[in-house]
């Protein structure tokens, strides 16, 4: 679905020698479920951004299904995109907005522009919305305008669009960030299960890396804007995982002992 060779980004009015992201290579398959972890300003941010063609790589080739997005033109890249789905950090829902027209907005690009416009005055499908807000605990929540959730709340709406989308290329930026412990193990359990049940393309960014090890069969290590490691979850050593947050080199003498399976919790929502 995805590939990156030697990607490199430099932000506009950044200096020339800080790179996000330095000459990254690696693929993406589809349907596949892979975590990216790393120590705050590794470039994980930017590497979300550059796979959604939020950005386009200052150096490097970026192929989207097979071609090159940014020799195509602007209304075919935003075809492609229209099969994607990126959820921010901090979803960008407009404050006066009702919860339900905010979770309608993930089925826009496959509505057409008469559908779209009628779906802002009356949303079209009320059920699949109410039935999203009831895997993460938010079906009161359904008619409630946007500036009136918490922090945690904003952020599991933006998780609920997942469930209303059509796109089959999910990217999400530290979606758990301002969700306690539980709320953030039973809202990614709901966004892993939902994904595997559409056969949609999971890329998530973490910091709680507990989670991402617990979860996810690929985790990509990323460090300075650098892939540190690209390995498979039952391959991946704790001196790795150490040595990327302490800023080190891991040492060829591995641990013998993987990072330890942990079963998802499960997750009942309302009927």
């Amino acid at each position: 679905m995805l590939a990156l060779t030697d990607c490199s980004h430099l932000h506009p009015g950044a200096a020339p020698d800080r790179f996000a992201l330095r000459s990254v290579s690696l693929s993406i398959e589809a349907g596949e479920q892979v975590a990216i972890i790393g120590p705050s300003g590794a470039g994980k941010t930017s590497l979300i951004h550059l796979l959604a063609l939020a950005m386009r790589p200052t150096r490097g080739d970026l192929l989207f299904g097979g071609a090159c997005p940014w020799g195509q033109s602007g209304r075919q890249r935003h075809g492609l995109r229209s099969t994607l789905l990126l959820v921010p950090q901090v979803p960008p829902l407009p404050p006066r907005q009702r919860v339900v027209t905010s979770l309608m907005a993930a089925r826009l690009p496959a509505m057409s522009l008469l559908r779209s416009l009628a779906s802002l005055f009356y949303p079209l499908d009320i059920p699949a919305a109410h039935q999203a807000l009831c895997a993460f605990d938010l079906e009161e929540k359904l008619f409630e305008r946007v500036d009136r959730l918490s922090g945690g709340e904003r952020q599991r709406v933006g998780l609920a669009r997942c469930l209303m989308t059509r796109a089959q290329l999910w990217l999400l930026d530290e979606p758990l960030s301002a969700l306690d412990p539980v709320k953030a193990r039973a809202a990614l359990a709901t966004v892993l299960s939902a994904a595997e049940a559409a056969n949609a393309t999971l890329v998530v960014s973490l910091h709680q890396v507990d989670l991402a090890l617990a979860h996810f069969p690929r985790i990509i290590g990323l460090r300075d804007g650098e892939v540190v490691f690209d390995v498979r979850r039952q391959d991946l050593r704790d001196n790795q995982v150490a040595a990327l947050y302490n800023g080190e080199t891991a040492s060829p003498e591995a641990s013998a002992d993987p990072w330890p399976e942990e079963s998802l919790i499960p997750v009942t929502g309302c009927r």
